[in-house]
Parts: structure tokens; sequence; C-alpha cells
């Protein structure tokens, strides 16, 4: 049975706290405390023994860091695979959703349970053609023989995202940013797409005032120029598992 360390809050533990609170358990290392405060998005640990997590909730309150609880794993929420949304328009009496091939959808308001948004952090594979002159081979007219060589290297890059959850989680949709143009602003679209996304979200809260936001759809509300950056996919996910258990907590 696998446990996992969850928060009370999102607030990130300062290294040097957790790396106080490693040397007394041994489990993690110094470096591991480098990952896990810039991870930690609700879930500290995950994959613990039960003795493992007790122990390291001992030792990393005895190093200040407090609110933390061993959770089973099982207990914790999954996340529906996304449906990917293209298009969506926001009614009085609901929101119009469009599947794949463009049909329209109708889910009522208090049916919007849970926004995500932020700023993610993906990594990908960039392929790129470079020339390699052959020095040791030459055309009639003496120039050297170009060959080409493909050379592949790994490319970091930030990306808005945002996710609809429905009730009970069962149903998660993922806005293709991409192609999403935000028709149902109207006039206020304004071709910004971290500006055009908190209005968006701020539509969402109108209709549905009880659906919940995490801190990312939260900040862009407040300050639209000041997305929440998630060092990795991972991390924004595990901040929306955190939410779904907060929720069903609150009942």
């Amino acid at each position: 049975m696998n446990f996992a360390l969850v928060q009370e809050t999102l607030e990130r533990p300062s290294v040097e706290a957790l790396q106080r609170a490693f040397q007394m358990s041994k489990i993690f290392t110094s470096y591991d405390a480098h990952i896990l405060s810039k991870d930690a998005f609700g879930i500290l640990a995950r994959r613990l023994t039960r003795e493992q997590a007790m122990q390291l909730t001992h030792d990393l309150a005895r190093a200040g860091i407090t609110g933390v609880r061993p959770v089973e794993e099982r207990a914790l929420p999954q996340t529906p695979p996304a449906k990917i949304l293209n298009k969506l328009e926001c009614h009085p009496d609901c929101l119009r959703i469009f599947d794949a091939i463009g049909r329209p959808i109708d889910v009522a308001w208090g049916h919007l349970w849970l926004v995500t948004s932020g700023q993610v952090m993906e990594s990908g594979f960039e392929r790129k053609s470079v020339p390699i002159p052959s020095w040791n081979q030459a055309g009639p007219d003496g120039v050297p023989i170009v060959d080409t060589e493909v050379r592949v290297r790994e490319r970091l890059s930030e990306r808005m995202v945002l996710d609809l959850v429905l009730r009970a989680g069962v149903i998660r949709y993922s806005l293709n940013l991409e192609l999403f143009l935000f028709e149902t602003l109207g006039e206020r679209r304004t071709g910004d797409l971290v500006r055009d996304l908190a209005e968006l979200i701020r539509d969402f809260r109108s209709h549905a005032p009880g659906c919940w936001l995490n801190q990312g759809a939260e900040s862009l509300l407040k300050q639209p120029a000041q997305a929440v950056s998630y060092p990795s996919r991972s991390a924004y996910i595990e901040e929306m598992i955190w939410t779904l258990w907060r929720m069903n907590q609150s009942g």
C-alpha cells in the first residue's frame, strides 16, 4: 500500500527546511530537496510505505514544515483523460461546448466544478538539418560536396493551458489554445492570449460562482499579466489532483 504526503496549503517548503528534514530520515537526499521544493504543488511525495510516510511527516514537522499528512494514494482522485475542445460558448443558461466534429453539447453551469489554468513548461524535440561539407570529396568543379546531417535536441517551451472539470471529476475538457478563437468574448476579445484567458475565466466564475479555481486561474483573475508558471505538466496535474482532493474533503 503506497502513501503520499499531502499538504494543507499550496505553500512550497524551502529547500533548506527540506534538507534539514531529509538529514533526519535519510529517505530522500539533499539533491531531492531541490526537486521537491520546486515541484511541490500540494502533493509533496508519493510512493512511500506507511512507515516512511509517518517518519517523514514527523521529521518535516521537526524541521518547521507543518500542515503535511500521510494519505493513502488510492484515496487521491484520478484526473480523467482530457477531451480536446476547439470551441465553446458561454450562454446565460449553459456552457455550450462543441465536440470533435462540431456537434454542440449543452452543460448546465452547475456542473462546472473546477477551472484550472497556468503557464506550463513542456519539453519537446527539435529536428534541424545541418549542412556538413565533405572535404575529402569534391565535385568536378573542385567544390566540396555538402552532406546533410539531421540533429535532434530537446527544447523546453512554456505554453498556456486551460482545463475544465465537470462535477464529480468524471469529465475533463482541455482547450486547444492554438485553435481556440475566443469568439465567445465578442468585443472584449483583445488578441492577447493571457488577457483573453482571464476574461474567459471571469465569465466562467460569473456564470458558475460555485466552481473552484486553481491558483493559476485565480492569479489570472487578479493579475492577467502575471500567469502562474508550473515547472512541468506533472506539477500542473498534481495541483489539479490536490484541488479535487480538497474539494472532496470539503464535501
